[in-house]
């Protein structure tokens, strides 16, 4: 049996338009929105929109907040960008506006290479709705009908959601696009979101299996779906469940050198040197101005952990305690 390898990606919206005019110091910056002839009831608003520069290297970094307002969960949400064109202004005007395979434009002096996108699609070839080519027709100021040409592929980017490869209604997901830009006077961008499926459309990472994409999982290798975040009070956006109270030299390791710590502060609190800012102890792992049971519990639980045993992540904080 032959099995096709088909990407169906339907219900595509044209996400934005964005348009950035740089002078000197100065940098102007305008989007419209449209939506195409599709299913009306995919729809998305766009509630931020952030931008940053870097002369030195040309690198344009645009941050987007999307809220989903379809009234349903968007599965296997994908942002592709069909083309990020940018040139001096004086220069030639518009040409072929798309990337090849290897994320380059074909007119070199109107280049832009994705810097951080997941993977690429070869529109043409895989995408069944709306049929290629797709025409930009009615977005100001006008474009050309975009090729999609067959053998050009499109860098695609995961968007990054609460629950893995669910983008359910209401929800405000934040994009990150960037590229690298050779002449970034004005620069236009033109984004499509997709709900992606099958075989050729992978699942967003979520190493743990807890449906939290491991983008906005606090514990990527330790499932937990509740993402528990209480230690130190507060909260440092490391979860509970990797959580190494005890690696006090932040070496990844709780060992005996961090057991030899714990032991020269056990029992500190009340009227026998409490802890404090002046004199913060190894061990007060809830802050209450004591090393007890109850901190001996907890870093029992973490002894012996090190990098070939479930492996300190590098999210320490230091001070642990601000009393």
């Amino acid at each position: 049996m032959v099995v096709e390898k088909k990407l169906f990606i339907k219900k595509v919206v044209i996400l934005s338009f964005l348009v950035l005019l740089v002078t000197k110091k100065i940098i102007f910056a305008a989007t419209w929105s449209g939506i195409s002839p599709i299913p009306s009831d995919n729809k998305f608003v766009l509630e931020d929109l952030q931008y940053k520069f870097n002369p030195a290297t040309s690198e344009v970094t645009a941050t987007y907040q999307y809220r989903n307002i379809s009234g349903a969960t968007i599965t296997n949400p994908r942002i592709v960008n069909l083309f990020t064109w940018s040139n001096d202004i004086c220069s030639v005007p518009w040409l072929t506006m798309a990337y090849s395979g290897s994320g380059l434009f074909s007119n070199l002096d109107q280049s832009a290479t994705a810097l951080n996108s997941d993977g690429y699609f070869n529109w043409n070839n895989l995408i069944t709705t709306p049929a290629p080519p797709l025409s930009s027709s009615g977005l100001f100021p006008s474009l050309p009908s975009q090729s999609t040409q067959n053998g050009v592929s499109y860098p695609y980017w995961y968007v990054c959601t609460g629950t893995a490869n669910q983008w359910a209604d209401q929800e405000v997901a934040t994009i990150t696009l960037s590229w690298s830009v050779l002449n970034p006077y004005w620069m236009q961008s033109l984004n499509w979101i997709a709900s992606c499926q099958g075989i050729d459309c992978p699942a967003m990472p979520d190493t743990d299996a807890d449906a939290r994409a491991n983008c906005n999982d606090n514990c990527i290798n330790i499932a937990n779906p509740g993402q528990e975040d209480t230690f130190p009070p507060g909260g440092n956006v490391c979860g509970n469940a990797c959580e190494c109270e005890g690696d006090f030299n932040s070496d990844g390791k709780v060992d005996g050198t961090d057991a030899a710590n714990f032991k020269k502060d056990f029992g500190r609190g009340g009227l026998n040197n409490p802890c404090s800012n002046e004199k913060p102890c190894k061990g007060d792992f809830t802050c209450d101005k004591n090393v007890s049971g109850t901190d001996a519990a907890l870093f029992k639980t973490d002894f012996g952990r090190s990098p070939f045993n479930n492996p300190c992540p590098s999210c320490a904080t230091n001070p642990w305690c601000a009393y």
